[in-house]
């Protein structure tokens, strides 16, 4: 799946630039929101990751950069 089809309510799970990347509920409508910035950010952090869960907290140090 792709962010932009992405569901509204849920959990989910997309693939970007070849990482698969597990939005949980309570991170749903922040994560369709990002920018490919961030997406790009969460990646270089994550770079030994074959899959990532986004926290709240990955959301608050890319804010805090």
């Amino acid at each position: 799946m792709k962010l932009a089809n992405a569901p509204a309510h849920g959990e989910f799970t997309f693939v970007y630039k070849s990482m698969t990347i597990i939005v949980p509920n309570s991170l749903n409508d922040i994560a369709r929101h990002k920018p490919k910035t961030f997406w790009d950010w969460l990646l270089f952090r994550y770079p030994f990751d074959s899959c990532i869960k986004l926290t709240l907290q990955d959301i608050i140090d890319e804010e805090n950069i």
